[in-house]
Formats: structure tokens, sequence, C-alpha cells
């Protein structure tokens, strides 16, 4: 499951309907009418939703785990929602693993913050390499 539009969210869906799997896209009415941009062609499936929220709510919830790639300000977003319903028990504690050097600034920053407070540190994992995502994503959680 991706937000199902271009891009990493294309690329996604392309390798995962090339290795078998039932590719879902997310979608909403925010981006897809306001930018004019369309559901990528790997789909079989498309949920699409009126607004942004709700569909970051659907992904959150329905996820086996969380993948953030190298983004902007939306997969910031996507990464402090998806922290803060896996600290409060929102959604289950899962498996949330974010690629790339930026994540590891990012990521840093936060967790040494003085206003982060108990039950945000070590629930995000950083990887640099596919062996440790997939490391990541194959330890119990």
């Amino acid at each position: 499951m991706s937000g199902g539009y271009f891009g990493v969210m294309e690329a996604v869906s392309k390798g995962a309907k090339m290795a078998g799997g039932h590719v879902i896209g997310v979608t909403t009415d925010q981006i897809g009418l306001q930018f004019n941009v369309q559901p990528n062609r790997y789909l079989d499936e498309t949920v699409n939703y009126a607004d942004l929220r709700d569909r970051l709510l659907h992904m959150v919830e329905h996820a086996d785990g969380y993948l953030a790639m190298p983004g902007g300000i939306g997969t910031l977003h996507e990464i402090a929602e998806t922290w803060e319903l896996m600290r409060i028990g929102g959604v289950p504690r899962r498996p949330l693993v974010c690629y790339g050097p930026m994540w590891e600034e990012v990521i840093s920053i936060m967790e040494g913050s003085p206003y982060l407070g108990d039950g945000y540190h070590g629930m995000i994992t950083i990887a640099q390499d596919v062996q440790r995502v997939i490391e990541a994503f194959s330890s119990p959680s």
C-alpha cells in the first residue's frame, strides 16, 4: 500500500506488482483533483478519500509496517502522525523505518529534544541500506 501516485509511490507499486503482490493505492481528492494527477498504472485497487487526513489515517491503521523514504513535509507529517499514534496506543506498534541520511538527522534532533517525553524513544529504525530495512521488518515487533 502506498499513496498511489507518482515518484517513489509509483516505484513501490511497480515493484510490488512485479513481485506478484496485490497493489493498493490510497489517494485523495486534495491531491488528485487539485494537482490534476492520476493514480499510477500499477495499482490493483484504489481507495480514495476526500481529504489528506482521512487518507493518512487509512494508511496508518491498515499497514503492517511503515517505510518512509526521503521526502518533504508530507512525509514528515506521515512519520510524526504514525509515531504519535503508536506511542499513545492509537494503533499497535509496528515497524517504523526511515530510510536515508536525512531522516537520521531529523529523528535524532527530535529524539534529543527536551520537549519529547517518555515513550517516544526507540520506536523508529533508521536504515541506510536495503539490508537494514529488511532486518527491521523481519524482527519481531
